[in-house]
């Protein structure tokens, strides 16, 4: 049986340009510092916040148990995360040619 020809429609090919276009000028220019360093308090800060809710203190101890990360490390660790560090990671996870796009169309 041939395969299936498939035609992405109008709005997910451009969403996928958007991306693409993006990563790559994200990967020459870098993320901004400044952004970098607020989004670095923002998720500093709900974790901090997230001490407040037994639920959600049990909820990180048994989801880094099974990771095997102390929940108390945690803090330590992120505070040693650079912005060179998420540059680094950044271009090697983002590659255009591993892109993948799912439609998912009603039956």
């Amino acid at each position: 049986m041939p395969a299936k020809k498939i035609t992405i429609p109008s709005t997910q090919r451009r969403l996928l340009l958007f991306i693409c276009i993006n990563v790559e000028k994200y990967k020459k220019e870098g993320l901004s510092k400044t952004a970098f360093e607020r989004y670095k308090k923002l998720v500093y800060g709900k974790y901090i916040k997230s001490f407040n809710s037994l639920e959600s203190i049990s909820n990180a101890f048994c989801g880094n148990y099974f990771l095997n990360i102390d929940l108390f490390d945690f803090l330590a660790v992120y505070e040693s995360v650079t912005y060179e560090d998420t540059m680094e990671c950044f271009n090697k996870i983002f590659n255009k040619d591993l892109f993948v796009l799912s439609v998912v169309e009603p039956q």
